[in-house]
């Protein structure tokens, strides 16, 4: 799975047939005070994805990473589009691959 960073945020996606995912994750080796959620084409009427499902999702896949990496990250903010598929699973997937980046450019930092 490719991860992208643009500015501050890493960007993963996944797009299968009919099916289409975008997350987008600010992230910080400090935990935060706030999480942000950001959606995008707010002018968009079908929305489909769950807030509270989407932020369980990424925040399974963040756990899972930094169980495995040297660099515990943490979520600034989330980035979606309201209108993607609602499958929790492939978030998780992807906030996983965008939290192992992130660690690894954390790591290299150091």
């Amino acid at each position: 799975m490719k991860v992208t960073k643009h500015n501050d945020v890493y960007k993963a996606s996944r797009i299968t047939g009919p099916k289409h995912n975008y997350l987008g994750l600010r992230m910080s080796t400090s935990p935060p005070t706030e999480m942000s959620i950001l959606p995008h084409n707010l002018n968009d009427e079908l929305s489909v994805v769950d807030v509270t499902q989407l932020v369980d999702a990424v925040n399974a896949g963040i756990e899972e990473s930094n169980q495995a990496n040297a660099k515990t990250v943490f979520v600034l903010s989330i980035e979606y589009v309201p209108s993607d598929t609602p499958d929790y699973a492939t978030y998780s997937l992807l906030a996983k691959a965008i939290a192992e980046a992130a660690s690894s450019d954390f790591a290299s930092d150091d």
